[in-house]
């Protein structure tokens, strides 16, 4: 007997609280923990991009949008999506040359008995 269909956990449609910045060529949304940046499997329509690409056809906007990062599924933070195909360049460049830059923040939540020690890698 073969395992039930296990379906992705339910998200609501893509919040406006979200979007962070929405100036019509980028676009930087807030991703929530357990929702993944992206499907790389067409059966996955909870990801990031689907949900937002959904948000910006009810909003009758063209639902393209470029990636140029991705954060881990269970990894929650900002992501800049870019929504018009010329700024793809315009990103990629500054990210490779490091004017625009990417700041990691990681909050951890330990009990009080545990030291926590932070290391350089």
């Amino acid at each position: 007997m073969s395992p039930p269909n296990v379906e992705p956990p339910p998200f609501p449609l893509w919040r406006s609280a979200r979007i962070l910045v929405d100036d019509r060529q980028l676009l930087v949304v807030n991703k929530p923990p357990g929702m993944p940046t992206h499907g790389g499997d067409e059966s996955l329509t909870h990801s990031v991009v689907e949900r937002v690409g959904a948000w910006l056809r009810d909003q009758g906007r063209d639902d393209y949008l470029g990636v140029h990062q991705r954060l881990d599924q269970d990894t929650s933070g900002v992501l800049l999506f870019v929504t018009e195909r010329a700024m793809n360049q315009v990103v990629a460049e500054a990210l490779e040359n490091k004017t625009l830059k990417r700041t990691y923040w990681a909050v951890v939540e330990t009990s009080a008995s545990r030291k926590l020690e932070s290391r350089a890698l």
